[in-house]
């Protein structure tokens, strides 16, 4: 497959933290299996850490990411769940230091 015949990207969303970076791509046109729904072998989900879980949450709602669940806030962290273009769930956590 040569460069003109690949599909277009488009990034979703954009997150830029001190020290890293999350971008959420979709392809055009592009097939991808869905994320699978039960239990199962291989790749379920990634966990990512955030500085401030709520200025975060905040910012993915007005990009139009639906957060799954929470944040829920325990005694040494916050903890929610988006999901990726095709479904993949991404944990967010802050630690409380």
């Amino acid at each position: 497959m040569i460069s003109g015949d690949l599909p277009r990207a488009r990034a979703a969303v954009r997150i830029a933290e001190a020290s890293s970076c999350l971008e959420l791509i979709s392809y055009d046109g592009a097939t991808v299996d869905p994320a699978p729904q039960t239990e199962h072998l291989g790749y379920r989900m990634i966990a990512l850490e955030v500085d401030d879980m709520q200025r975060t949450a905040d910012y993915l709602r007005t990009k139009g990411v639906d957060i799954v669940w929470g944040p829920r806030v325990r005694e040494t962290y916050p903890r929610a769940e988006i999901c990726d273009p095709n479904g993949y769930h991404i944990e967010l956590r802050q630690w409380f230091r």
